[in-house]
């Protein structure tokens, strides 16, 4: 057994089913880790502003990353 074909067996045995495969939500599992996080942010102010309440981002120096009407997190 190749060493390749070896590692392809540990894999699959540790790999986790794909829960994705018909999901209209699939797209995120192709996005990389490092935008991400972007992603679930402008979910979340969409989310709020749908609701009503402003919302909006901070900027690359700012302690907070987003703001939810006068709240920063």
């Amino acid at each position: 057994m190749s060493a390749v074909t070896l590692f392809a067996e540990i894999i699959k045995a540790n790999a986790h089913e794909e829960i994705w495969l018909g999901s209209p939500l699939i797209g995120n599992r192709y996005v990389g880790n490092r935008n991400r996080g972007g992603l679930e942010e402008e979910f979340v102010r969409r989310c709020v502003r749908s609701l009503g309440t402003d919302s909006g981002n901070g900027n690359r120096t700012s302690k907070t990353e987003m703001r939810v009407g006068y709240a920063r997190f």
